[in-house]
């Protein structure tokens, strides 16, 4: 006929419908790992808005709790009132700095470098590197 190669044809997908809903063809490629990860994003958005709003819901409640023992292990290490699991902070606490594992300094064994010698100044001027600009 018009003999014209390579020669393609086809349909091009751009919109689905599948029971009363659209949705763009897009969405055919998404995996479980996508799925998951916009579905977290959402629940880490809700647990946010309830916590600024002071509404409590289940995905804020790990950090309710949280803020509730943080609390709670201010007041004892405060004051003489002690729970089992603020134990482990006041011995810590009393030890001092000197429990935790500091990083020893560096000994340096050659001697640092000289400095260079200053690079000569040029005398050229801001126009001349850049040339003029106005003519």
């Amino acid at each position: 006929m018009l003999d014209m190669k390579p020669f393609t044809y086809g349909l091009k997908l751009v919109t689905c419908y599948d029971e009363g809903v659209t949705f763009p063809a897009e969405l055919l490629n998404k995996t479980a790992k996508d799925v998951y990860a916009a579905f977290a994003e959402g629940v880490g958005q809700v647990a946010a808005l309830s916590l600024a709003v002071g509404f409590p819901t289940l995905p804020a409640f790990p950090h309710v709790v949280g803020g509730g023992f943080r609390k709670c292990l201010a007041v004892a290490l405060a004051t003489e009132y002690s729970f089992k699991q603020a134990d482990a902070f006041k011995n810590r606490a009393a030890a001092g700095p000197a429990v935790v594992d500091t990083p020893k300094p560096v000994v340096q064994t050659k001697e640092p470098p000289k400095p260079a010698a200053p690079a000569a100044v040029s005398s050229s001027s801001s126009q001349e590197e850049f040339g003029d600009i106005f003519g």
